[in-house]
């Protein structure tokens, strides 16, 4: 888990910037990035643990080879499914809660069977490997976005 842990601390460095936006990279502000990319990691961890590892089943999908393959999530491609969409107005209580919440979801991820798995809306059923991988591309993207905004 190190790298999440890493890249939170990371997160959290951007917290007295929450409301900084640049237009040109992102119509949405640090805040939203920020909010966007805990609600991601905290869900998806808490999805997964309560999945069937007896049901995961592997089924090859190009999106997903190629994302984890390029190791990159082009910008402007996706859309963000409205359940990791955060409100307006984001404060700094919320986000120092959504990181709480997230700290302690990843607690759990380690202990997690092989098979444990999470539907993704493009990449299709993900097991715990690739789920953390998606979790590290993921949030890799957004903090870039964000690196650019505070440029």
């Amino acid at each position: 888990m190190t790298y999440l842990q890493k890249e939170l601390k990371e997160m959290e460095s951007y917290f007295p910037k929450k409301d900084t936006l640049k237009e040109a990279v992102s119509r949405s502000d640090v805040a939203w990035h920020l909010s966007h990319s805990l609600m991601v990691i905290a869900g998806i961890c808490d999805t997964i643990q309560k999945t069937d590892p007896s049901k995961y089943n592997y089924a090859f999908n190009m999106n997903r080879f190629i994302v984890f393959s390029l190791r990159h999530i082009p910008r402007g491609r996706g859309k963000a499914p409205k359940i990791v969409r955060p409100k307006e107005n984001i404060t700094l209580e919320q986000l120092q809660q959504q990181l709480k919440q997230t700290r302690k979801e990843l607690e759990n991820f380690d202990a997690l069977d092989k098979n444990a798995y999470f539907k993704h809306p493009y990449f299709g059923l993900l097991n715990k490997a690739n789920t953390m991988k998606f979790l590290k591309i993921h949030t890799k993207h957004h903090l870039k976005i964000m690196r650019d905004i505070l440029k």
